[in-house]
């Protein structure tokens, strides 16, 4: 008995640890020198996926650049709060309450419905290049 609540005390005590440290270094690192990853589904398609940008635009938000990381994706600028309070409410579920904690109740199928709405309206929209719709396009 004792050898599992160890274990479980040890994992609560790497992941608090290992998880902040790698959300540093990934932040270190993208602030630094960028995105390292391209997007395979422009490489192959050349339309714009509706992640196109993400790195940049959160390289911006690092150094303070609020105006350039919603010109590069504006969903992912306005999603982060949400991701943020997501993430930070799971990282405390995990550390102090072992995982008992739920993170979020039930959310009714309109909400998910409307989100997966929201992501393919901007996907469409940001691949129209006729004035107002290339704006969300990173590349313009």
């Amino acid at each position: 008995m004792w050898e599992k609540l160890a274990a479980k005390l040890w994992f609560r005590i790497s992941f608090g640890i290992l998880v902040p440290a790698a959300f540093a270094f990934g932040a270190f690192y993208l602030r630094k020198y960028g995105n390292p990853f391209p997007c395979v589904f422009y490489e192959i398609l050349k339309i714009n996926c509706p992640g196109c940008g993400t790195g940049r635009a959160y390289r911006h938000l690092l150094n303070f650049q609020f105006l350039d990381a919603m010109d590069d994706n504006i969903l992912a600028v306005i999603c982060l709060p949400f991701l943020a309070y997501y993430l930070m409410k799971t990282y405390i579920s995990v550390v102090i309450y072992g995982g008992r904690l739920k993170v979020f109740g039930r959310m009714p199928i309109k909400w998910y419905n409307a989100i997966m709405f929201a992501i393919i309206l901007f996907w469409v929209l940001r691949n129209i290049p006729i004035y107002p719709f290339c704006l969300l396009s990173p590349w313009e």
